[in-house]
């Protein structure tokens, strides 16, 4: 639900300017614009800081077995540390790109001098500085140089086809046939020895980087702080004048916090003005949603889109419609299996972080193993092949990989001082186990598909054509929605019968889809739905005011319903990418299993090819969510509902550290 807003300016004597913004600040609710530009030296100080910060965040790996500073100096404030932690952090990591620069630099100068060989270049300068004229050259050992006057030639090394020399004369010689080629500074022993100096000293900085993120977590803190103080500084800069007493800010406040603004308002000494935005006012976004749809709200943070004040929140509808198409576009229960799996190991591994995102991958992985249930979908095994139904009985056993998982737990838990690489080797053993006796069909002895899971397949979703006309059916649902949300948000207008009429041309473009694709017979009330919806768009689509601002529109009706039509047709994608993605699934199950298992050589072949091959599919699988998955309801769904994400987010003036400063 998108928050009703309210255009807000609060005024206050000349010399509360500061006290005022603490105050809106301590409230959290008001979104502020800036009436004047905000730009003083305190400000780009603040500035400069956070950028520092940033900076240091981006040099300090987050390792979770460093232990962060918990107590602080009780002689030095917060900032001082923090502060102290982001210059050492950019110092070291200014340094450690400086060596790595030279080491660069040097290795290619050791690929450049080792034709030559290894001998001391000081010689050579001894003989510049006796006034001799020394050059070295490459040649051709077909076409060697031609040198004018009198000259001496050391062959310092030679190829099949080329070979450097060196030309000393008393006077300058002339060459040709040959390329200059420039002494080296040092020999190839020397600067073997300079290069490994310069890597040492680039691990030393990458230990002290390392130590160095024990402090990522006050940085961090540290961090928020400068932003508070940013946009308090930001906000007290930027609030206009008004004659020399009265200053006031401007800003957006959900209307439902008006009453409690206004309440603390008069305790402080404020006034407050608030009124109706008007439709040229750049209202920001609060957008409210039930706690089930919440998790949503990370694919909209990763795609970057966000709905206008003037439009809907379709949260709900897009996490509904997402989750089914995920399910169809991955298309295989054992990804899923896979997806829920690593979900739940990463929620245990990330106690600490945002519930969201582990929620919303459990109920699509969820989605996509009801999926595979119904489609009969397992890492794309259809029917075991022969060479599987060999390794069922006395082959590798999944239940062995789980005893491997379970052992690791164990170990880990038990034997602390076991070493962690050894219980993350029996953690990949175990997992690749547990899924070769998945593809096998060996598990603890049972066939791969246990009965119920073969009774719940579904042989109707067997039929392409079916699974077709699903999608079609799928897309006309979701065309319908839309149509239907905005009808009921009209519903006072005559626009409304036009959404109506939508619906009609939709659920005739769903009937032409079956008949022009599936070869399905057009049903009686075809003719009628197509050409009733149509008047009643032509006849509802604008007010009698709106006719002739909008007399466009009617000229491209006619687009429109083709366009209808192919959006109709365009959810045939989901049906489309997952056979693709079944059929890279089989392929690779056929590549590695065709010729059987014969010993150990060819199980370790066929697993790899197997690991590497499924890898690639979910790679491919992820990337088709992101494609069509989304956009079917970002463009399709999203132009039929009227939205076009031309919004940005309610960000209130508030404060989010907690940091409290201790006194020197």
């Amino acid at each position: 639900m998108i928050v009703k807003m309210k255009k807000l300016a609060v005024l206050c004597h000349q010399g509360d300017r500061h006290a005022t913004v603490e105050t809106l600040q301590s409230l959290g609710v008001l979104h502020v614009v800036d009436s004047v530009r905000p730009d003083n030296e305190a400000i780009e100080k603040n500035r400069d800081r956070i950028e520092a910060a940033k900076q240091a965040l981006s040099e300090l790996t987050p390792d979770p077995r460093a232990k962060a500073t918990s107590a602080l100096p009780t002689v030095k404030r917060v900032s001082d540390v923090a502060g102290d932690a982001v210059l050492e952090t950019l110092a070291l990591a200014t340094k450690q790109k400086s060596l790595a620069h030279e080491r660069d630099v040097a290795e290619k100068e050791f690929e450049r001098i080792t034709p030559l060989g290894d001998f001391d270049p000081e010689s050579i300068q001894k003989l510049i500085q006796t006034g001799l004229h020394v050059r070295l050259i490459k040649d051709s050992v077909r076409t060697p140089a031609t040198i004018s006057g009198e000259a001496d030639l050391f062959t310092i090394s030679e190829s099949k086809t080329a070979r450097y020399r060196l030309v000393v004369a008393q006077s300058e010689p002339t060459i040709t046939d040959a390329v200059d080629v420039d002494l080296p500074e040092m020999s190839l022993t020397a600067l073997k020895a300079h290069i490994a100096e310069v890597e040492h000293l680039h691990s030393l900085l990458g230990w002290k980087l390392a130590e160095m993120s024990t402090h990522r977590g006050i940085i961090e803190r540290w961090l928020q702080t400068l932003q508070d103080e940013l946009r308090f500084l930001e906000a007290e800069a930027g609030m206009a004048q008004h004659g020399e007493q009265v200053a006031y800010i401007k800003g957006y406040c959900p209307a439902e916090a008006i009453p409690g603004l206004e309440k603390r308002a008069a305790q402080n000494g404020l006034a407050i003005l608030a009124e109706e935005p008007t439709p040229d006012d750049p209202v920001p976004t609060y957008i409210r949603r039930p706690a089930w749809v919440k998790p949503i709200k990370g694919v909209f943070d990763v795609i970057g889109i966000f709905p206008g004040y003037k439009e809907m929140d379709i949260s709900s509808v897009f996490l509904i419609f997402f989750s089914i198409f995920f399910a169809m576009i991955i298309g295989d229960g054992g990804y899923g299996l896979l997806f829920l799996g690593l979900t739940v190991y990463a929620r245990k591994k990330m106690p600490a972080a945002p519930s969201a995102p582990f929620t919303l991958m459990k109920l699509l992985s969820v989605c996509t193993i009801a999926w595979g249930v119904l489609t009969g979908n397992f890492f794309g095994i259809k029917d075991t092949p022969a060479a599987l139904e060999k390794l069922q009985v006395g082959g590798i056993d999944g239940a062995f990989g789980i005893a491997l998982l379970v052992g690791a737990w164990i170990f880990q838990k038990k034997v602390p001082s076991l070493s962690d690489r050894f219980c993350r080797l029996l953690y990949v053993m175990g997992a690749v186990v547990i899924c070769w006796g998945g593809i096998t069909g060996n598990l603890f002895g049972a066939r791969f598909l246990p009965a119920f899971l073969d009774a719940a397949k579904s042989d109707w979703l067997a039929d392409g054509d079916n699974a077709m006309r699903l999608c079609f059916l799928l897309g006309s649902i979701h065309l319908t929605i839309a149509h239907a949300w905005n009808a009921l948000t009209i519903m006072n207008s005559t626009k409304a019968f036009a959404q109506l009429g939508w619906i009609m041309v939709t659920w005739s473009m769903y009937a032409l889809a079956c008949n022009m694709i599936l070869y399905e017979a057009l049903p009686f009330w075809f003719n009628a739905a197509l050409i009733v919806g149509f008047l009643l768009v032509l006849l509802f689509m604008n007010t009698k005011r709106e006719i002739k601002r909008e007399i466009h529109t009617y000229f491209v009706l006619p687009l429109d319903v083709i366009g209808n039509f192919v959006d109709v047709v365009s959810y045939v994608r989901l049906y489309a990418v997952g056979m693709a993605s079944l059929a890279i699934a089989m392929n690779f199950n056929e590549m590695a299993l065709a010729k059987g298992i014969t010993g150990p050589v060819s199980a370790l072949g066929a697993a790899l090819i197997l690991f590497a091959g499924h890898g690639l599919n979910i790679l491919l699988c992820v990337m088709g969510v992101l494609v069509h998955g989304v956009r079917l309801n970002t463009l399709e769904f999203s132009r039929h509902i009227g939205i076009q994400w031309s919004g940005h987010a309610f960000n209130p003036l508030h404060r989010k550290s907690q940091i409290t400063e201790t006194s020197p």
